[in-house]
């Protein structure tokens, strides 16, 4: 590969922001990545801090969506009890007997959620003024 800028000149990396080939005399090395010189450095630096910020970021962002026992028991009741509603509706009025099965299907899965709630492993005792105590079971 060329350097983008200078045709005669073989490329040694590629600029973070645009992609572009470039020689030893127009690459800027940022020390996590090259950029155009005069050009993309700033592009750089930022996407450099960025990453950086997501790197650090992402053990919290993995807690947050890790779907623990809690979400689970609130998945379930939050489906068995419409579930439960439908069903008890259905079965005192005549003409809304056709949501019975939708009541039913909402309870099933509810209770699913319920039960896959409690099988999910116990988080482990907390001792006061520890770690555990912040980390969501």
């Amino acid at each position: 590969m060329k350097c983008y800028y200078h045709q005669d000149c073989d490329a040694v990396g590629l600029c973070k922001s645009c992609g572009k080939g470039l020689c030893d005399g127009c690459q800027t090395d940022l020390g996590q990545g090259l950029a155009c010189k005069g050009h993309c450095e700033e592009n750089v630096r930022h996407l450099i801090a960025l990453i950086e910020h997501n790197v650090r970021a992402a053990p919290a962002a993995r807690a947050l969506l890790r779907l623990n026992r809690r979400t689970w028991v609130g998945v379930g009741l939050f489906v068995l009890m419409p579930g439960v509603f439908f069903a008890i509706l259905g079965a005192l009025d005549d003409r809304l007997r056709m949501i019975i099965p939708l009541g039913a299907m909402l309870c099933v899965f509810g209770l699913l959620a319920l039960v896959f709630a409690w099988r999910l492993p116990h988080p482990p005792e907390s001792r006061s003024g520890t770690e555990a105590d912040t980390t969501p079971d």
